[in-house]
């Protein structure tokens, strides 16, 4: 046979040439790539970093979107709008100092509690307009007021924004010149809430979230009140129809604002590796970390978001940059922007490529060695085996089915068993031989038992069959059981929803109006009652206040139940020391002794755990009433071998045989002459944190004070010292 065409040449000759082709393809593709993937690389990679600024910005615009949402509409918050409103237009009519002074006051018990939101969402400032002057605000490191004077509007500061009891530090400033606030003193009229990134200063973007504020007015003594304060999301007329006078307009507003500046930048470069800009439209006010150039104006719809890229030469060096619209608002589009070197990126590609062809060459080595050797070890034994193979006659028969190719198969091997092939040779091929016979014989004997096992298969098939057919009659049955629970579970959340929209809307308008009328019948009627009708007047208020108070925990308490719940890393001793905040504001005439244990961190929702924080540690001021000295404290210990997060007091303490019964609603165990409350904040506690997988526990003796307990799974083992 010549050499040329054995079987082994031409599976080497084969296997070299496909080698080589490989080899040559890849090396014209590396030098194809090395001069156009720069290009493509950087399109791709600033493309999807535009997207994750975009994607970045976006989420800070819809959570402090959320924060504003939820600040302007606490009922506290309102309720100091609609205070500060009504005194202001008082004023307008007739200046009184002390009715100046008593304002000034309840600017600044705002200003308390509108300090915690700047602290907790981070906030650069907090602003709160009526009539579109500016009312107060909180920035993160000042606090003011806007008072009258006798020499005109000021802006007042208070002492740096933060103290218990703030107070006035210094002369006013005049609320014309530019550092007397770090907020605007007039606001533009605003139908709705808007939520936008602004330019306030070069080299600064502000994230600014403005909600209006509408409510009813009408006249009272001389001055109008507001009433139903609601977020505005639509232009009020500004008079109504009633003949009362009432109108419905916007009497204010609350402004958020968030700062972006190059730390912002420089932060998402370390993450992306590309140098993040933001421009206005026209390019005028910008944030950026190198001088962006906008493209030239092209056929495109400069509205359509598409990324457009250009290669721009700086003194720095050469980069690729580029930029994306984004409509933020309908009316206030940006320019996104991203840089990246084109140094980096050629120096990547030509590293890609180099190393892919050094891959190839040594693939090509190592393959043509391996094959050769795979090949000579392969085509061997084949030789001595072909004659005997071809001897058994065994022909594929692809019209037939798989039991008529087994007959034929197994008459083949018959045939062959009677006149095998003689393995006299002791080398490899004999043994090849004898084993080719050995599985001849095997295969004839499997062969027969393959055909009686079959039938055996068939009856188990039909068996199977049968069964899969009641399983899936199962199925369904079980699959329509599960929509009909789905449906019913889904009927009664709608209707629970219906029950929380009833309570929150219909029953609270009538105890307002119980408290409200009871009121002013006390402060216009009082001279002409006697001690007993103003002692009934009062009982009412005081009913009517307490079963607004019932119905609000009842709704807070349905709320915990089906809020969502997110797990992030929290700062308890931060949201505990909030807290203690509230209660020395609350009741300045009482002596606490707080003791707060620091850097006391768990992997929990941070509302739900502030809602758990504020119940215990208001439980614990309520019940250490009657001490001289309220002792307070937070922090941790072991029970069980597991952390336990701990509010301890020394007040009126209780039987602990009854513990079991204070995680209850509505479960009391001293009566409400001595200690107010509606048995609803224990149960809103044990429920928060049953939703966390945890557990409570309390501990009292009674005289003795109390020591409530908490415990929240993977906050650790409990080994940190108390």
């Amino acid at each position: 046979m010549n050499a040329f065409t054995s079987v082994r040449s031409k599976l080497l000759l084969v296997l070299g040439v496909s080698l080589t082709a490989v080899t040559v393809v890849n090396v014209g593709m590396s030098a194809y790539l090395a001069g156009r993937q720069g290009d493509a690389d950087a399109r791709t990679r600033l493309a999807q970093q535009l997207l994750e600024l975009q994607d970045e910005l976006q989420r800070a615009r819809q959570v402090l979107g959320e924060v504003a949402r939820h600040t302007a509409s606490d009922e506290k918050n309102l309720s100091d709008l609609a205070t500060v409103y009504s005194e202001e237009q008082a004023l307008n009519l007739r200046y009184d100092p002390a009715r100046e002074q008593a304002l000034r006051f309840q600017k600044t018990a705002s200003v308390g509690r509108l300090r915690i939101v700047v602290e907790t969402a981070r906030l650069t400032s907090l602003a709160v307009y009526v009539d579109g002057a500016l009312s107060h605000y909180v920035a993160a490191d000042e606090a003011g007021l806007a008072v009258r004077e006798a020499a005109g509007p000021a802006v007042v500061r208070l002492a740096s924004g933060r103290g218990d009891r703030p107070w006035l530090d210094g002369r006013p400033v005049p609320i014309g010149q530019p550092s007397a606030a770090p907020v605007a003193t007039r606001l533009p009229d605003a139908a709705r809430a808007t939520a936008q990134f602004v330019f306030p200063a070069a080299g600064e973007m502000e994230l600014r979230v403005v909600v209006p504020i509408q409510a009813v007015t009408r006249a009272s003594f001389n001055a109008r009140v507001a009433e139903h304060l609601s977020i505005a999301s639509h232009a009020p007329a500004a008079e109504a129809a009633a003949g009362d006078g009432s109108a419905t307009q916007t009497i204010g507003a609350f402004v958020f604002s968030q700062r972006f500046g190059a730390a912002y930048l420089e932060r998402f470069a370390e993450r992306s590796g590309v140098l993040p800009a933001v421009l206005s439209l026209d390019g005028t006010r910008r944030l950026e970390l190198i001088a962006m150039q906008l493209p030239a104006s092209s056929g495109e719809n400069p509205g359509d978001g598409g990324v457009r890229l250009q290669q721009v030469d700086l003194p720095a060096g050469s980069y690729y940059q580029a930029t994306r619209q984004w409509r933020q608002e309908p009316d206030s589009p940006l320019i996104l922007g991203a840089a990246l070197s084109t140094a980096v990126t050629v120096a990547g590609v030509r590293r890609t490529v180099g190393l892919g062809l050094g891959v190839a060459i040594l693939a090509l080595a190592l393959g043509l060695w391996l094959g050769s050797a795979f090949i000579t070890r392969m085509v061997t034994p084949i030789k001595a085996l072909t004659a005997a193979a071809a001897s058994l006659g065994i022909a594929a028969v692809p019209d037939r089915p798989t039991s008529g190719r087994d007959v034929v198969l197994h008459d083949s091997l018959g045939r062959y068993l009677e006149a095998p092939v003689d393995a006299q040779a002791v080398d490899e091929v004999g043994t090849l031989t004898r084993a080719f016979n050995g599985m001849a014989a095997r295969l004839h004997g499997l062969i027969e038992n393959l055909q009686g096992s079959n039938e055996a298969l068939e009856a188990a098939n039909a068996r199977l069959r049968r069964a899969e057919a009641d399983v899936h009659a199962l199925n369904v049955g079980l699959e329509q059981q599960v929509r009909d629970r789905t449906t019913e579970l889904e009927i009664a959340n709608k209707e629970l929803e219906s029950f929380s929209y009833s309570v929150s809307h219909d029953l609270r308008a009538p105890l307002r109006g119980l408290d409200g009328f009871s009121r002013a019948l006390l402060e216009d009627y009082g001279a002409v009652l006697d001690q007993t009708g103003r002692d009934y007047l009062g009982r009412i208020r005081r009913a009517s206040q307490q079963m607004g108070q019932l119905i609000d925990d009842l709704i807070d308490l349905a709320r915990v139940t089906r809020v969502e719940i997110v797990r992030v890393d929290v700062d308890l001793s931060q949201l505990a020391l909030a807290v203690v905040e509230e209660l020395r504001a609350s009741e300045p005439s009482r002596l606490f002794e707080f003791t707060v244990t620091p850097d006391l961190r768990a992997t929990c929702d941070p509302r739900l755990l502030q809602i758990v924080l504020r119940n215990l540690l208001h439980n614990a001021a309520k019940f250490t009433g009657t001490r001289a000295v309220a002792r307070i404290a937070f922090g941790e210990t072991t029970r069980d071998g597991e952390r336990a997060f701990f509010v301890r007091d020394n007040g009126v303490g209780f039987d602990a045989t009854y513990a079991h019964k204070l995680f209850g609603a509505f479960q009391r165990l001293h009566a409400a002459a001595e200690f107010p409350g509606t048995g609803i904040g224990l149960a809103t506690v044990h429920r928060i944190i049953l939703r966390h997988g945890g557990r409570v526990a309390a501990e009292a003796h009674p005289e003795e004070g109390a020591t409530f307990f908490f415990m929240l799974p993977g906050s650790g083992d409990g080994t940190r010292p108390s």
